[in-house]
């Protein structure tokens, strides 16, 4: 279906009132949340401190300049950061299955992100999950604070703030030992990403959380980490 779908792939132009079009793709899903991804980090840079513009609003005037110019004006060479999980047994070829974006919003054949990358725009990071317990990372780290590796394949993962119904984009939030440092340890299964509210109210004990163990946080355990 996905295969077939992209053969429908597309740009057309509507004309509206008050001198303002829309301008629409259809595109495999991974190449149109490279195109936004890298439009909003570039949109939240502005020209300089008279720049009143809002992100939607620079935003928009960067995606005409790329389109018409091939550059981004006076702004430095703004790439994207998109990822995506795909389970081992799936990468593998022994079972059917997809890759799923990191925030689980979309979602397309393995294939697509193996074969059909243009690396000079975008850096893609391809995560691969264990398909049983999902952990990012078996390796074991010393220390309170995750490697840069460890701290972005966890937000990667996340997608959001994992507090239920909040949507704070991961890369936002802090990432938050489930079960506090030392006792618990600096790895993937340990660690998810809490925004910074959300963190504030489990470290003061409002919110309760189950641990990877499946046990209930003590209310005397210290919650700060």
């Amino acid at each position: 279906r996905a295969e077939k779908a992209r053969e429908q792939r597309h740009v057309s132009l509507h004309h509206l009132e008050d001198g303002m079009s829309w301008l629409s793709a259809y595109l495999p899903s991974h190449q149109a949340a490279a195109v936004m991804k890298r439009l909003d980090r570039a949109g939240r840079i502005p020209l300089d401190d008279e720049d009143t513009r809002t992100l939607p609003q620079r935003s928009a005037d960067l995606f005409v300049s790329w389109l018409t110019h091939g550059e981004t004006t006076d702004l430095p060479t703004v790439t994207g950061d998109v990822a995506v999980t795909i389970e081992a047994d799936v990468l593998t070829g022994l079972v059917d299955g997809h890759a799923d974006s990191s925030d689980g919003s979309w979602q397309v054949p393995p294939s697509w992100i193996l074969d059909d990358l243009d690396a000079d725009d975008t850096f893609w990071h391809r995560i691969i999950t264990d398909p049983v317990t999902s952990d990012v990372l078996a390796h074991d780290y010393v220390g309170r604070f995750a490697p840069e590796t460890l701290a972005k394949a966890i937000r990667f993962r996340d997608g959001v703030c994992r507090a239920p119904g909040c949507r704070v984009p991961a890369e936002r939030c802090d990432l938050d030992h489930r079960e506090p440092w030392p006792t618990g340890p600096t790895t993937g299964d340990n660690m998810w990403a809490l925004c910074r509210r959300h963190h504030s109210m489990k470290g003061h004990g409002v919110l309760r959380w189950v641990l990877p163990s499946g046990r209930d946080l003590p209310a005397d355990v210290p919650l700060a980490s």
